[in-house]
């Protein structure tokens, strides 16, 4: 049982990147093959974490727009087809899923995948950093599509009490907020920690930053002990190796996290990344992610190919409005934050009444910059 707790934890810290800096590392990290890694002189430690850091940040900071297809089993185990379109200075995301098909086995890894039927593909979204707007196909007899339904909300952050009810919409960010954030976070506390060290001779023992030249090209072993509790002698805790490759731009190409418990060792989670070279931008082209339990068994699992790219090409604002949501004449459109509902007829949105006041009494708050219900691409 207390395993079983151990690793929920150790789950946790993972998802949400918790780092722990201890005062000690133990010198073997997990890892495949055969280790050439050999450490880092602890004098260049800053000078290694800098140039990782500047090339990764400088590499997305010359994104602009980003568009394409992704395709792949991601949330809930569904084998899913995305096109989205990405306005990374307008910060709005609109997304177009089709969840072809279905994993029916609980094993995912090995799971069968069976087609299923129209009435659950094309749902629509629109996200900005306040305004959640997303349609969705209405199912009659048979499965068949009738109509669609389109509704205006608050974005999730802005509006935890009605999360659950907001479907699930893919981000292609989403897939480097763990790597940006030890870029971020980390980095910053290890290159405090080695200068506070300098020369230690006891540095041998907390092997921090590992490096291996091999045909050109350079790869950095971040190497990071997270803990699992605050209490200052548990045993207990994690080991998460993450690899930067100069192959791919600097960035991350793999990260293993190891969970170690007083009798054993166990790898709970590997993740891998690749990227494609567009205008001299390194752009994810495949991420992979598989989570363990404390019995070896497959916990999670999604795997994702990025194609159709496209890099800093113009995106037409008419993307993001409520015109490309799919809906056709007579479709119903409703806005949860000003609690009306309107038709949509030849691409305008017409008044149709005033919703009842929610069960709870309470309207959801007017975001912070209010958007016109018939301009929802101006956030």
């Amino acid at each position: 049982m207390r395993n079983k707790t151990i690793l929920n934890n150790a789950i946790f810290c993972c998802s949400v990147t918790v780092i722990c800096l201890g005062s000690s590392i133990m010198d073997c990290v997990a890892s495949e093959g055969k280790d050439e890694f050999y450490p880092v002189d602890i004098n260049r430690i800053p000078e290694v974490l800098n140039l990782v850091s500047s090339k990764v940040l400088d590499n997305y900071g010359r994104i602009k727009t980003w568009q394409g297809k992704a395709e792949g089993i991601m949330t809930y185990g569904r084998y899913r087809k995305v096109a989205f379109d990405l306005d990374v200075e307008k910060d709005l995301l609109y997304v177009d899923d089709y969840p072809a098909e279905l994993i029916e086995d609980t094993n995912i890894e090995g799971g069968k995948r069976i087609n299923t039927t129209d009435a659950l593909k094309s749902q629509i979204s629109i996200v900005s950093p306040d305004i959640y707007i997303h349609s969705q196909p209405v199912v009659g007899p048979g499965n068949k599509v009738l109509k669609r339904k389109a509704f205006r909300e608050l974005h999730q952050k802005e509006c935890s009490t009605c999360r659950s009810s907001l479907p699930f919409v893919f981000d292609p960010k989403s897939q480097l907020k763990q790597p940006l954030a030890i870029i971020q976070k980390s980095f910053p506390l290890i290159i405090k920690k080695a200068k506070g060290l300098g020369g230690n001779k006891n540095y041998d023992l907390i092997k921090k930053v590992d490096e291996n030249i091999k045909n050109g090209i350079t790869e950095y072993r971040v190497t990071e002990q997270l803990k699992l509790t605050l209490e200052p002698n548990d045993p207990n805790y994690l080991l998460m190796s993450s690899i930067f490759s100069s192959n791919k731009g600097y960035n991350i190409i793999s990260q293993i996290t190891t969970l170690y418990t007083t009798n054993e060792s166990k790898i709970i989670q590997r993740r891998t990344w690749d990227y494609v070279l567009i205008d001299d931008i390194y752009v994810l082209s495949k991420t992979l992610t598989q989570s363990y339990s404390d019995t070896g068994k497959s916990t999670f699992y999604e795997e994702i190919a990025f194609n159709d790219i496209k890099i800093n090409k113009p995106i037409s604002d008419d993307v993001f409005s409520y015109k490309n949501l799919g809906l056709r004449n007579g479709d119903k459109f409703v806005d949860k934050i000003a609690n009306k509902e309107y038709n949509y007829q030849d691409y305008n949105l017409v008044f149709v009444s005033d919703l009842p006041t929610p069960a709870n009494g309470k309207q959801e708050a007017i975001p912070s910059k209010k958007t016109d219900v018939n301009e929802p691409n101006k956030p």
